[in-house]
């Protein structure tokens, strides 16, 4: 996972979030990180939200 990758959330079994299931899903992108943890932007609400990287799953990886 790195910086400009698109993540949602998911569970702890492995299962996509119920948030990411909605009609309006939850589609973060990694903008940083702090204490070796991702800062995803997820919307403007909430634009910079420390998550686990073991909580998010990778959709698209940004191209370098």
């Amino acid at each position: 996972m790195k910086i400009g990758d698109l993540v949602i959330p998911i569970e702890a079994s492995g299962k996509a979030s119920r948030f990411s299931l909605m009609n309006d899903p939850f589609i973060g992108i990694v903008i940083g990180y702090d204490y070796g943890e991702p800062v995803v932007y997820w919307n403007e609400k909430f634009n910079s939200e420390i998550e686990y990287r073991d909580q998010l799953e990778v959709i698209g990886e940004a191209r370098r």
